[in-house]
């Protein structure tokens, strides 16, 4: 498939630059607002992904966006952030690890897989934003899968799936009997972990 046609042009609000900003306010902008928006953006592209499960899900999704994405710091004083349409507009120039963490986090919303977004602290603040899911770190930043740096504390935001059943209505008047479809619910957690060396990574090999 050609790869330009799997993600839009992007438009203007696509691309979002902090002049005065902090780690907290940032995170709570890409996991609660960002993210939210950028799941539509990549609806063709996660049916690249739809045979594949697991840690195996992962390491293609990291494979694609190394192969294709390139990385590069935010120009200094700000903080540049980019929904999926830009990130892919971008991916020759380059962007910034946050990017990357809303590219991969829309892929996996459209796929219904459970994640967690993990912001790290290395002992000079709010430092890197990566994509965990279950214990597989999702990380294009780093040049090895499954990999992250030893870390002081770490701040998490959970996108977790649940299925809703079919309700019955029988016995009750001017309802139909089921439901038209399932529909699935996000439940989101937020939690602060202090830790002081990185957890045991799943061996890959």
């Amino acid at each position: 498939m050609n790869q330009s046609l799997l993600l839009q042009r992007p438009q203007k609000n696509d691309f979002i630059e902090l002049i005065n900003y902090s780690g907290d306010d940032t995170f709570n902008l890409i996991t609660q607002n960002l993210i939210p928006k950028s799941i539509e953006q990549t609806t063709v592209l996660a049916n690249q992904f739809k045979l594949y499960s697991g840690v195996v899900l992962c390491q293609k999704i990291y494979e694609f966006c190394r192969a294709y994405i390139n990385y590069r710091f935010d120009k200094e004083g700000t903080e540049q952030i980019r929904l999926s349409r830009r990130t892919w507009a971008d991916r020759q120039k380059g962007v910034d690890c946050e990017d990357f963490t809303i590219f991969i986090s829309s892929i996996l919303h459209n796929l219904k897989v459970n994640h967690t977004i993990k912001m790290v602290d290395f002992g000079q603040g709010w430092q890197h934003i990566y994509v965990v899911v279950e214990d597989v770190i999702l990380d294009p930043v780093q040049d090895k899968f499954n990999y992250e740096d030893t870390y002081e504390i770490a701040r998490e935001y959970d996108f977790t799936f649940s299925l809703i059943r079919p309700i019955s209505y029988s016995g009750r008047k001017n309802t139909p009997k089921t439901q038209n479809s399932n529909t699935l619910k996000i439940k989101y957690k937020y939690r602060l972990r202090l830790q002081l060396q990185s957890k045991p990574l799943i061996s890959t090999t």
